[in-house]
Parts: structure tokens; C-alpha cells; sequence
């Protein structure tokens, strides 16, 4: 037995413990709402098959603007991944303005054919 007397604050959380449940309870609550659907078995996709058999198949890279250094850089980026994997084509496109670049982005998304 112990012979340890119970103090009136014994049973009552402070504030870090307060915090750490807090964060604990709100972060599996994050993860459960982002956790989605169980996956669902689908076939292979076509552009899975196409770089599988030999096919052709293009990466579509959207940058929203920049100068005119960082569009080259990305050009260059797409051109040497291009040269390593032979069945594979990049396509880099520029669009001026951000309204612009998230109307178009989004409209495409919505219609299932994103870049």
C-alpha cells in the first residue's frame, strides 16, 4: 500500500497535458478525415500500358508565369529527362498571370484532363 497522501489537484490535467491530448485527438482527427476510401482495384490505365509496351506517352508540365530563365530551366529539366527515358515526351507550357494559370487548371481538372 502506499502511503502517499492524494493532493486536491492529484486527478486534474494541467495545461501542457491539456495541449498534448489536444494535439494528439486533433491530429488523428485530421488523419481520419484525409485517410479517403479503401482503394478499389481498376484496371491498368492506358498511359500505364503505353509506357509498359513501348508507346509513346507525354508528361504535360504547367508552369503559372516566371521569367523567362525559369521557363528555360524547366525546358532544359524536361528535355534531359526526355533523353533518359526514350518512350516518354514532355510537353512545358507558360501561362501568364495566376487567375489565368488556376481558371484554366481548374476548368481542366473538372472536365478530367489535367495537365
Amino acid at each position: 500500500m502506499s502511503t502517499r497522501q492524494r493532493r486536491p489537484t492529484d486527478g486534474v490535467m494541467d495545461r501542457r497535458q491539456f495541449l498534448r491530448m489536444a494535439g494528439l485527438g486533433g491530429s488523428g482527427l485530421v488523419l481520419v478525415a484525409c485517410g479517403g476510401a479503401a482503394p478499389q482495384e481498376t484496371s491498368t490505365s492506358q498511359s500505364e500500358e503505353g509506357a509498359a509496351g513501348g508507346q509513346k506517352t507525354t508528361l504535360a508540365f504547367w508552369l503559372p508565369g516566371g521569367s523567362d530563365t525559369y521557363y528555360k530551366a524547366h525546358q532544359e529539366i524536361a528535355k534531359a529527362y526526355t533523353k533518359s527515358h526514350p518512350n516518354i515526351t514532355t510537353q512545358v507550357t507558360r501561362h501568364t498571370g495566376d487567375q489565368n494559370f488556376i481558371e484554366v487548371l481548374l476548368a481542366r481538372i473538372a472536365a478530367g484532363n489535367p495537365p
